[in-house]
C-alpha cells in the first residue's frame, strides 16, 4: 500500500512492524506518560537546603527526560555539587499533545498549575520548610503553568486555600526557557501535526489552543500576571537556533514571544541551542549550562533577605487583621548558610537565656575574642535557631555611636512606627524604645555587636537596667566588657569544626572520606597560627610604637588599654592618636604610599634609605629617622 506524505510521518519504525497490528490501546511510545511521571521528584537535597529550585517541563515534555543529555539529567548530575545548598525538584504532568495511548489528560493548563501549587503546599508542608525561598527553571508551556500557579497562588486568601498562597510568599526568582509569552508561530505547526496525528492516535488540541498566535488566553494572563511580575527577579532565556522537525526547521518560540518587555527586574538571555536542547547540558564546559548554573546561584545567594521580609510583612498584616501580638526578627542576612561547630556554645547559650520565673532583670552575655574567631557568626546562628522563642529579636551594630543610633532608631521604627515621626532627638527614641519594651511581658533578644568601645555606646547600659524577661548577647574584643554581664570566650574554630569547615566547599556528596586528609591539614594550620603568633611577637618587640599601636579608651577615661593592630584586620585612623597633628598626618601617608606597593617587599629600609640620600625628602618619611641603636636586633626575628 503506498502511503501518503503524512501516514509516512507518523508510521511506526521499520522495526516495529509488528506493533502494527496490536489494538491502539495497547501501543506505547517513548512519549506517554505514566502515573509514576506526575507529581514532584526530588532529585537532588538535604537537611542543610536553604532554597527550593523547581523545574517545570514543557510541551510534549517529560519530568526526566526533558532536562536529560546523554550523560543524564544536568538537575541531578550537575547542578547539586555546584549548589549544595539547594534541594531541587523536577515537576511532571501530562502535556502531550499526541500519544499512542488511547488515554490523554484533559486537564486544562489552570488545573496543571492549581496541581503544582498544590503539590508544592504538600510537600513543604510536610517537610516544614513553607518558608524556604523557591526558584523556578521552566521551560517552554511550563512557563505559561508556572505564571498560573502564581497568580491562584497570589489571589489564595484566609479561608480560599490559604496555604496556597504561601508558593508567591516564597517565590524569588523565575528562569523562562523559551517560554511563549505571547504566543507562538511554530505552535500552529505543532496544531497541524497533532490534527493530523489524531487520525491515528488520541489527541488533545485544548493545550495547543493556549499557546496559538495571540491567544486571547495568553494575553488575559499577561494581564493579570504584570501586576506581580515585579515581584521576582526573572530572566528570560531564548533559543538561537531553530528546531529540526520533519516538516522543516522552525523558530518554536522566537525572541519576540519569549521575552516580556517592561517586565522589573528581567533580563534577556540567549541559550546557543534549539528549543529542545536549550535545557539539555552534559558537561559544566557547556556555555549554555554556565549560564544558567551561574544565575542560579546568584539567585540563591540573594532568595533569604527578599524572602523572609516578605513573609515579614505578610505575618504583620495577617496580625493586623486578627489583632495578634506580631513577632519581630530583625537580625542582618548575612549568616552562612551552614554553621560549622560550636554547638557546646550554643548550648551554652541557651542554658544562659533559659526563662526564669520573675525575672526582673535583662540576662547578660559577653562573647568575647579577638577579631575573626566567629562572635558575630555564633550571635547570629543563636538568634537563628531560636528566633521562636523570644517575640522580639534585635540587632545592634555598636562599632561607633552613629551605628549604634541608627539601630536603635530602626528598632523603634518596627515596633512603634507611629510615635517615630513625633521624636526629634535619638535619646527622645531611645527613652521611647526601652518604654515600648518594657512594656512586653514576653521574651526579647537584643545583641548589641562589635561592642569594642564602650565610650562610644554607653546606651548600652540602659538597655542592661531594664526591667523584664530579656536577653542581651555583647560581642566584643574589649577587655572591659566582660564586667557587663556572663563571659563566654570564643576560642578558635582550630579545634571546632575546622576540618568540617575546611572541607564544606568540597564539591563532592562524599566529604567524609576525606576526613582523615582534611584533619592533617588542620593540624599543619593550627601548628602555623602557634608560630605565626610567636614570631608576631618578636617582630612587634622590634616595631614602633607610633606606626604600629592605637590606643582605645575603656571605662576609665584615664586609663589607656594599648591593642595591637596585629590583633584586628579593622584598624582604625580614626583612632589613632600620635603625639602630635603633624605625625598624625604623616602616620597615614604611609599605607596611602604602601598601597601602591607589592605587599611582599614593603620594608622601613626602603623609606629609611630614601630619607637618607634625597636632599629634600618628603616630610612624613621622617618617621623612618634613626633614632635608637638598632644593632642588637636578632636576625631571626624577622621572616
Amino acid at each position: 500500500m503506498v502511503l501518503s506524505p503524512f501516514q509516512r510521518l507518523f508510521q511506526p519504525p521499520a522495526g516495529d512492524k509488528d506493533k502494527q497490528s496490536e489494538s491502539p490501546s495497547r501501543k506505547q511510545s517513548s512519549r506517554n506518560i505514566s502515573p509514576q511521571d506526575l507529581g514532584l521528584l526530588e532529585v537532588a537535597g538535604g537537611d542543610d537546603s536553604v532554597v527550593d529550585i523547581v523545574a517545570v517541563h514543557g510541551l510534549n515534555g517529560h519530568r526526566d527526560r526533558t532536562w536529560a543529555a546523554a550523560n543524564g539529567n544536568w538537575l541531578r548530575s550537575l547542578l547539586p555539587s555546584d549548589i549544595p545548598n539547594a534541594r531541587i525538584f523536577c515537576w511532571g504532568y501530562d502535556a502531550n499533545t499526541h500519544s499512542t495511548s488511547s488515554q490523554l489528560s484533559h486537564q486544562y493548563l489552570h488545573n496543571h498549575a492549581t496541581n503544582l501549587v498544590s503539590d508544592l503546599c504538600l510537600r513543604r508542608k510536610r517537610t516544614k520548610t513553607t518558608t524556604r525561598p523557591i526558584i523556578f527553571v521552566a521551560h517552554g508551556l511550563g512557563g505559561i503553568i508556572v505564571k498560573s500557579a502564581l497568580i491562584h497562588s497570589y489571589a489564595a486568601r484566609q479561608g480560599a486555600q490559604e496555604d496556597h498562597r504561601s508558593i508567591w510568599l516564597s517565590t524569588y526568582g523565575i528562569m523562562f526557557m523559551g517560554t511563549p509569552h505571547q504566543g507562538s508561530s511554530g505552535v500552529q505547526l505543532g496544531k497541524l501535526i497533532a490534527n493530523v496525528a489524531s487520525v491515528f492516535v488520541a489527541a488533545d488540541n485544548r493545550l495547543l489552543k493556549h499557546l496559538e498566535q495571540d491567544s486571547e488566553w495568553l494575553q488575559q494572563q499577561l494581564g493579570q500576571y504584570a501586576p506581580i511580575s515585579g515581584d521576582f527577579k526573572t530572566k528570560f532565556f531564548y533559543e538561537e537556533y531553530p528546531t529540526e522537525t520533519k516538516l522543516g526547521s522552525i523558530m518554536v518560540v522566537p525572541r519576540a514571544s519569549a521575552v516580556v518587555p517592561g517586565v522589573a527586574d528581567a533580563e534577556a538571555i540567549v541559550i546557543h541551542a534549539d528549543h529542545v536542547n536549550m535545557v539539555k547540558f552534559s558537561s559544566r564546559e557547556e556555555n549554555g549550562y554556565k549560564t544558567v548554573s551561574e544565575h542560579l546561584w546568584i539567585m540563591t545567594q540573594e532568595a533569604d533577605e527578599i524572602i523572609s521580609r516578605r513573609w515579614e510583612t505578610e505575618r504583620r498584616v495577617n496580625a493586623a487583621r486578627a489583632n495578634v501580638v506580631p513577632k519581630y526578627f530583625e537580625v542582618p542576612r548575612t549568616a552562612i548558610a551552614k554553621s560549622f561547630g560550636r554547638q557546646q556554645l550554643l548550648e551554652l547559650l541557651d542554658e544562659c537565656f533559659q526563662p526564669q520565673q520573675n525575672q526582673d532583670r535583662p540576662v547578660v552575655v559577653v562573647l568575647q575574642a579577638m577579631g575573626g574567631q566567629g562572635k558575630s557568626q555564633l550571635a547570629l546562628e543563636y538568634c537563628r535557631k531560636q528566633r521562636e522563642a523570644f517575640r522580639g529579636v534585635f540587632w545592634v551594630d555598636a562599632t561607633s555611636k552613629a551605628t549604634a543610633e541608627e539601630g536603635f532608631e530602626s528598632i523603634l521604627l518596627k515596633v512603634s512606627p507611629q510615635t517615630v515621626q513625633h521624636l526629634n532627638d535619638i535619646q527622645s527614641k531611645i527613652k521611647c524604645l526601652l518604654d515600648r519594651i518594657e512594656e512586653w511581658r514576653d521574651r526579647w533578644l537584643i545583641v548589641f555587636d562589635n561592642y569594642d568601645d564602650p565610650q562610644s555606646v554607653p546606651e548600652i547600659k540602659e538597655f542592661i537596667r531594664m526591667s523584664g524577661p530579656g536577653s542581651i548577647i555583647i560581642t566584643s574584643r574589649h577587655a572591659g566588657a566582660a564586667s557587663l554581664g556572663k563571659l563566654i570566650n570564643v576560642p578558635s574554630m582550630i579545634n571546632d569544626g575546622g576540618t568540617e569547615l575546611l572541607l564544606q566547599s568540597f564539591h563532592t556528596n562524599k566529604r567524609e572520606n576525606y576526613n582523615p586528609e582534611g584533619e592533617k591539614i588542620r593540624m599543619l594550620l593550627s601548628e602555623f597560627i602557634s608560630e605565626y603568633e610567636k614570631q608576631k611577637a618578636r617582630i612587634l618587640k622590634y616595631t614602633r610604637e607610633e606606626l604600629w599601636e592605637y590606643r582605645k579608651s575603656i571605662n576609665d577615661p584615664e586609663t589607656l588599654e594599648e591593642l595591637s593592630a596585629f590583633t584586628t584586620w579593622e584598624m582604625s585612623f580614626q583612632q589613632i592618636e600620635p603625639r602630635n597633628a603633624d605625625r598624625k598626618q604623616h602616620i597615614a601617608r604611609f599605607p596611602a604610599v604602601s598601597a601602591y606597593l607589592d605587599p611582599s617587599q614593603i620594608s622601613d629600609f626602603i623609606f629609611a634609605i630614601y630619607l637618607q640620600n634625597e636632599r629634600e625628602p618628603l616630610p612624613w618619611t621622617t618617621l623612618f629617622s634613626p633614632s635608637r641603636d638598632t644593632s642588637d636586633i636578632e636576625e631571626s626575628a624577622y621572616p
